[in-house]
């Protein structure tokens, strides 16, 4: 069986003689082995639900969005004009809980996804699974 194979540096097209793949055994060998007759494979898996933890994080980054966000404009001024800390502009103060509330929840929030994730591996379960062999998988 010849195989056009294309190589780094060889923009011909470079023409091999490739090993021919065995062909696919009978349905007498087939059972004898453990492999379904249409060719598909019985395996155990484990089945478990884990979590997403980048939307466990985003959810964290919006909830320090708005936590920065409520104490910005809930912070008291000044009293009567006269403040003892430097003058800070809302918009300074924002920036500055918006980076530590964020970067607080963010850090809560993945560490809530660990820990959903250690609760599903503890209910995890083994399942038998049927693998159909694909096109791909034929020659493999």
């Amino acid at each position: 069986m010849r195989v056009c194979a294309e190589r780094r540096g060889c923009d011909n097209g470079l023409v091999i003689d490739a090993p021919v793949p065995p062909p696919l055994p009978s349905p007498d060998e087939v059972s004898a082995s453990g492999v379904a007759g249409d060719g598909s494979t019985e395996e155990q898996v484990l089945v478990r639900r884990a979590p997403r933890y980048r939307s466990f994080v985003l959810i964290g980054v919006l909830f320090g969005v708005l936590l920065a966000l409520v104490l910005t404009f809930s912070s008291p001024g000044p009293v009567n004009g006269v403040s003892f800390a430097p003058s800070y502009d809302k918009f300074q103060v924002f920036g500055y809980l918006l980076i530590a509330c964020v970067s607080l929840t963010a850090t809560l929030g993945a560490c809530l996804a660990l820990l959903f994730d250690q609760r599903s591996a503890r209910r995890s379960r083994t399942v038998t699974a049927q693998r159909d062999a694909g096109p791909t998988d034929q020659h493999a």
